[in-house]
């Protein structure tokens, strides 16, 4: 699902892994560490690709 969203919208994808990492950083969403460094490096791979 990942891969199909960050092929069709990228942008979209970068915007989804924010909202998870703010969910989280406010404490909404008890997420494991390993959860959201993956979804930060994610976030930060697709931004890279698109500039």
């Amino acid at each position: 699902m990942r891969r199909r969203i960050t092929e069709n919208n990228p942008f979209a994808a970068v915007r989804m892994g924010e909202t998870l990492l703010e969910t989280a950083e406010r404490g909404y969403w008890d997420a494991p560490d390993e959860v959201i460094e993956r979804i930060g490096e994610m976030v930060l791979n697709i931004e890279y690709e698109l500039e």
